[in-house]
């Protein structure tokens, strides 16, 4: 199978020397599993020395390692190869239940600024929609009409009515109010100021 094909193609010197060059290289990657740099790294230590010490091992694990997790599993001092392998997994469960913490907050964060910025951009479209709310109900009352649209003089002296054509008086009448604004005068002596049953140039006659 694969394995016998794997172990076929390193068994030779110079793929024995390819291996040692890739173990010695060989940096785990930001987003690599433990697990899969651990089984890649024993695998390298077997095909370089079968016999290989569990110190050497730990050597070329620990060369490799991520730095994030690097410090806490110095800290824990494994013995053994699966002893490393036991503390690297637990720090990488932690540092992911901490990056999803964070990441949960942020996203949280993010919203509420999101929120908080959209509110103030809103509030201006807000406030203009109530204005004009407000203008258009001043509007129906009348307020604008009252306020900026000044009435021709007469409406304040005058009834309403009198911006319409004048009642039409009666001919009979309007002679009568012509005659009455006229002057005294006497027909007599064609003097102003008396009527001619007061005329005295008539007494004289």
């Amino acid at each position: 199978g694969f394995k016998a094909q794997f172990l076929h193609t390193f068994s030779s010197p110079s793929s024995k020397q390819l291996a040692s060059n890739r173990l010695r290289t060989r940096q785990q990657r930001h987003d690599e599993a433990v697990i899969e740099y651990y089984t890649d790294i024993m695998k390298l230590c077997k095909l370089v020395d079968p016999h290989m010490t569990d110190a050497s091992k730990l050597d070329h694990l620990y060369h490799g390692l991520k730095s994030s997790l690097m410090k806490d599993v110095l800290r824990e001092a494994p013995a053994t190869p699966a002893a490393f392998l036991d503390k690297a997994r637990h720090e990488e469960n932690l540092d992911r239940l901490v990056t999803t913490a964070a990441q949960h907050t942020n996203d949280n964060d993010t919203q509420a600024t999101n929120y908080s910025n959209n509110s103030v951009y809103r509030s201006p479209q807000s406030a203009g929609a109530i204005h004009y709310q407000n203008s258009s109900n001043m509007y129906s009352k009348g307020y604008y009409a009252n306020v900026y649209s000044p009435r021709p003089v007469y409406n304040r002296f005058h009834d309403p009515s009198s911006s319409r054509s004048p009642p039409q008086v009666p001919q009979s009448s309007f002679n009568a109010v012509r005659y009455q604004s006229r002057p005294l005068r006497c027909y007599l002596c064609q003097k102003v100021g008396h009527f001619a049953r007061d005329c005295r140039s008539a007494k004289n006659y």
